[in-house]
């Protein structure tokens, strides 16, 4: 966690540099009307070393590049993990075209099998806790429930796929449409 103290600062996935060193002042030459000195602290015993200005400014140059160096580093881990994303999306997809029949020959079995999909979601720990008595009524008439995993794209900066979960419906006097979808 950085309290304003380090010499650098993480910013939007980048570095901000900040003044390496942080000076405190000799009190005995502010209180005797000479200049201050400059003393800067280096460690946690608080041991105080005076610093020539050529000593400060060598320091703070090898933190700049040091940091310039961390900034490259970290763009070439953002690129590869923007090509790594890419290419598990493509996997991703494929697979899910591999799947299609699997889930259709599912689906079929769970058609066999009475009030499937309201038993199955009213015993789901997450739907059981927000459906109501009338949501209970309303899933009475569900017949299937699918999810299509098409190559949906969205905002190329945000979400590169997506789903879209189909709720279908027997006739029932709650609503016409039996796949709103």
């Amino acid at each position: 966690r950085d309290n304003g103290t380090a010499p650098y600062e993480l910013i939007n996935g980048g570095v901000r540099v900040r003044p390496a060193v942080h000076y405190i002042t000799d009190h005995d030459s502010v209180m005797a009307g000479r200049k201050p000195t400059k003393v800067a602290k280096l460690d946690a015993a608080d041991e105080e070393v005076e610093r020539t200005e050529g000593e400060e400014q060598e320091q703070n140059d090898e933190q700049q590049q040091a940091l310039e160096q961390v900034i490259t580093i970290q763009n070439e881990l953002n690129r590869l993990n923007e090509q790594a994303s890419e290419e598990i999306l493509h996997v991703e997809q494929k697979y899910n075209k591999l799947r299609q029949p699997h889930f259709q020959k599912r689906s079929e079995l769970f058609s066999k099998i009475p009030d499937f999909w309201v038993t199955t979601l009213l015993n789901n720990p997450n739907f059981s806790e927000i459906l109501g008595e009338d949501d209970e009524n309303v899933l009475q008439y569900l017949e299937n429930l699918t999810v299509d995993e098409s190559e949906m794209k969205f905002d190329e900066l945000d979400i590169r796929s997506g789903y879209k979960i189909c709720f279908h419906f027997k006739p029932n006097p709650f609503f016409h449409q039996l796949c709103p979808c």
